[in-house]
């Protein structure tokens, strides 16, 4: 089975915060995506910014060499935020997927004037307070990253529904890449159902299965590159899709 991630990849705590950096002007990344150490795709993500002050993002996912034999699979992602002070502010967001019987168009946009979630094919929700995307995430983490020991607390929208996360500090860890070795920081971002579960786990003598594979995702930033990601890793259950950063370009 595909899942979504493998070829897509996916703040409000305790953590003390840190000064916030700037993003770049025009930003390109390119990642290798693996499954269970498989090469099976690529990743291009893209941040422009643009006259009126406000920033683009786009997210590219498709398989190459032999994955592309099995599948024509691909995803794409549009956004687009602001930013005040040390806070990303998405405007809308669009995820795309083509080239199976599975095909979608899922958008988003966020009202603030009336404080509502406007889905293009689901109900209007209510607009929660920090709310991102699933990439406008990644830009948030960027512009007022978690630096030290603690958590963040974020919900985020893939254009169809509302889910919450952890973002928790890991530790430091130098990594190596087809970029180059990099220091980074580690930050595991669990879903809140996810967190309840393993703090529940803790509680059992004999834990069950649910405990034994715990789902969650990892991202590795580096600071000396603005905190971009250099890696990113997600697991579930026997799976595990990671990309790697191969090329990095900015201004």
């Amino acid at each position: 089975m595909v899942v979504r991630f493998c070829l897509v990849l996916m703040l409000v705590g305790s953590a003390l915060p840190v000064a916030a950096t700037t993003l770049p002007e025009k930003l390109e990344l390119e990642y290798d995506l693996t499954r269970n150490g498989i090469g099976i795709g690529e990743v291009n993500r893209t941040l422009q910014h643009r006259a009126d002050g406000s920033y683009l993002h786009t997210m590219w996912t498709r398989p190459t060499g032999l994955a592309r034999l099995l599948t024509q699979t691909e995803w794409r992602e549009e956004g687009e935020f602001i930013v005040q002070g040390a806070d990303v502010l998405p405007r809308h967001f669009s995820e795309t997927r083509t080239g199976d019987k599975r095909a979608y168009e899922h958008r988003v946009a966020f009202n603030r004037e009336k404080s509502m979630l406007l889905f293009g094919n689901a109900a209007s929700q209510p607009l929660p307070r920090d709310i991102q995307d699933q990439s406008s995430a990644i830009y948030a983490l960027m512009l007022n990253p978690i630096a030290q020991a603690g958590e963040r607390i974020l919900p985020l929208t893939d254009g169809k529904n509302i889910e919450t996360y952890r973002f928790i500090y890991q530790g430091k860890e130098s990594l190596p890449t087809p970029f180059g070795t990099h220091e980074t920081v580690v930050i595991r971002r669990v879903s809140q159902r996810q967190f309840e579960r393993e703090q529940r786990c803790r509680t059992q003598t004999k834990p069950d299965a649910d405990c034994k594979e715990p789902d969650d995702f990892t991202l590795w930033l580096a600071p000396a590159k603005g905190y971009v990601p250099v890696k990113l890793k997600r697991r579930r259950k026997d799976e595990t899709t990671t990309m790697i950063l191969r090329k990095l370009s900015d201004q």
